[in-house]
């Protein structure tokens, strides 16, 4: 009996712990449950060099000499970014892919990442759609 008492309730609760495959993006749910705007988004061609965010803020591991611990911690899967100019833009994918793999092949090496661009309670990110290593310089 609490068998059968058991599986009905989870048969008949399993909807609620279902995970809703459609995401409203264009809303942002807020601690109280209110919805606010999405935040403003641009379309922008960041240059920088791709570095993992644990060596970058806990050491500043960048550049060249860098390069192959960030390749490391990227294919680990730590959180990858973009710096340009001084500035961190977090790497994010609207289709909910980890964007490592299309950025380990560039640990600390200058690129060029397309995408939209935005920043949100202080934190700057680009939702990339293409990457590219940066042609030197003649």
């Amino acid at each position: 009996m609490r068998f059968a008492i058991l599986t009905t309730l989870l048969c008949l609760g399993s909807p609620a712990f279902a995970h809703d495959s459609k995401h409203d993006h264009d809303q942002t749910a807020t601690k109280a449950g209110a919805k606010t705007p999405a935040p403003d988004k641009k379309q922008a061609q960041l240059t920088g060099e791709v570095v993992d965010l644990t060596c970058y803020l806990s050491h500043e591991g960048q550049g060249g000499k860098h390069a192959k611990c960030a390749l490391d911690c990227i294919k680990k899967g730590n959180p990858v970014a973009i710096l340009s100019n001084g500035v961190l833009y977090a790497v994010i994918s609207s289709d909910h892919e980890p964007p490592n793999a299309k950025l380990a092949p560039f640990a600390g090496k200058q690129v060029v990442v397309t995408g939209e661009q935005s920043e949100k309670n202080g934190l700057h990110f680009v939702d990339m759609d293409s990457v590219t290593l940066q042609e030197p310089k003649n």
